[in-house]
């Protein structure tokens, strides 16, 4: 299997049928896509922006608007991004469209992309995700960092290069220099993973914006048994 990383979400190029595609936002939107999927929601629909949700909502009315900018909720949405949110009984059931300031934006731009697969990945559900990849063994893999505002966010690279491990276990993996790069990053980080987080710049706007917790729950490796996958637009179990 052949991975690359880019390291923001423009890097999510066409790759063709051949190609699957993972897309990291570890702080915070697919930490709370696989916490909602996995708490009963009945799918998460990534959209661009808030306008495309509360379109949505006119559409759906039913569904439940979440996410944020600039890690604060959004007026007039339902829920916030952060994925202990996404546990209460009222997401079991319901459409929830997500609307956030990188990952919603990174995934819908990775399907739009034309990769035979689209998945959403963070540490909670890394294990069950990795198991689904190396039983599908696409020919190549395009693992796509959602960054933040643009720019590399170590968070996201520390996921990807735990995610090439855990391949790297179970089949044999090839890896462009960001990979490779990535790898090293968990290798010499994976001891404190709280730590890294806190530290990075998504960790650090957290920590500003009184979201200490948040950074908590998603350092936690392996406490989700899904894989969310996208399906006309909207991630599914």
């Amino acid at each position: 299997m052949q991975v690359s990383v880019a390291w923001t979400r423009e890097g999510a190029y066409t790759a063709g049928e051949d190609a699957w595609a993972v897309v990291i936002d570890v702080l915070r939107a697919t930490s709370s896509i696989g916490t909602a999927l996995a708490g009963g929601a009945r799918a998460v629909r990534p959209v661009d922006d808030m306008q495309t949700a509360f379109d949505w909502k006119t559409r759906d009315t039913g569904c439940l608007l979440a996410g944020e900018r600039n890690c604060r909720p959004i007026p007039g949405f339902d829920l916030g991004n952060s994925p202990s949110a996404f546990l209460a009984p009222h997401v079991r059931g319901r459409q929830v469209v997500l609307a956030t300031t990188n990952g919603s934006r990174a995934l819908a731009s990775a399907a739009s992309s034309g990769f035979a697969e689209v998945l959403a990945v963070s540490l909670l559900n890394l294990g069950a995700v990795a198991e689904h990849i190396v039983r599908g063994h696409p020919e190549r893999l395009r693992i796509v960092c959602a960054g933040t505002n643009g720019v590399f966010s170590i968070d996201d690279a520390y996921v990807a290069g735990a995610l090439i491990d855990r391949l790297s276990d179970r089949t044999r993996v090839e890896c462009d220099d960001a990979g490779m790069a990535a790898c090293l990053l968990h290798c010499a980080s994976a001891r404190d993973v709280p730590a890294l987080f806190l530290k990075s710049r998504a960790g650090r706007n957290l920590l500003e914006a009184g979201l200490r917790e948040d950074v908590l729950f998603c350092a936690r490796v392996d406490a989700l048994n899904v894989v969310p996958r996208m399906t006309d637009g909207v991630l599914l179990l």
